[in-house]
């Protein structure tokens, strides 16, 4: 096949169209958000987790799996608690804590917990709606997430403190997911979705939406490099 030829829906053998934002997103998080509080590091060391299982090999496979050096040397501290699956942790800048998305009853949430040898921990959103994939700003103020409050999954602005709702970023056909600042916090990078076709775009504040790469294969986890000139992702 053509790699330059345009995506077609299979049904109708007619050419995709190049996905289009309905919103320019502008912010002005100064105005809403809530300041996260300073954290200061307490000289002690993190609790040491000691595994209720043999974590040397994988007992679904007897796979041996490799062994971890912490780089602290104070060995491994538990942060999530959820009652189900908890994914997705994001450090704050000033790495005082680590917002996940926790699984409660069915729902994706944001969680908070505290890195500073309290471990202690805080549900940020709650409700119907599912949030996953935080990321937060370079202030450390606010995060981007995806959410499915319309239904299909778009990407927000919340703030980093008590969930509310600052701005809706993304307003496209199909789904938008896995939002990561520029370094800068001009613009974000995001994966889209839509009829088995995939892409990865950049959308600059008040600017423009830049489509980096679009194909039939999975296209998502894209992550921009500190200074923000180039962009990793997994692509298969």
């Amino acid at each position: 096949p053509d790699p330059t030829a345009a995506e077609t829906d299979e049904a109708t053998n007619t050419p995709m169209p190049t996905p289009t934002a309905t919103l320019s997103p502008t912010r002005d998080p100064t105005a809403t958000a809530t300041a996260w509080p300073t954290v200061t590091p307490e000289s002690v060391a993190p609790p040491v987790i000691t595994p209720s299982v043999d974590i040397s090999v994988d007992n679904a496979g007897g796979v041996p799996l490799p062994e971890i050096t912490p780089l602290s040397g104070n060995g491994l501290m538990q942060l999530s608690f959820g009652p189900e699956r908890d994914y997705t942790p994001a450090f704050s800048p000033d790495q005082g804590r680590v917002v996940y998305s926790s699984e409660i009853d069915s729902v994706w949430q944001l969680v908070a917990a505290d890195v500073n040898g309290t471990g202690a921990t805080s549900q940020i959103t709650s409700g119907s709606t599912n949030y996953q994939a935080p990321d937060f700003s370079p202030d450390g103020r606010t995060l981007l997430v995806s959410s499915d409050r319309n239904e299909d999954w778009d990407i927000y602005e919340v703030d980093s403190v008590n969930g509310a709702i600052i701005a809706q970023l993304t307003d496209m056909p199909g789904d938008e997911y896995h939002p990561h600042w520029l370094p800068d916090g001009t613009g974000f990078v995001f994966s889209w979705m839509q009829n088995d076709v995939e892409a990865i775009y950049v959308q600059y504040f008040g600017g423009a939406l830049v489509e980096l790469v679009r194909s039939t294969a999975f296209e998502g986890f894209a992550w921009p490099s500190p200074d923000g000139q180039q962009i990793a992702f997994y692509s298969g």
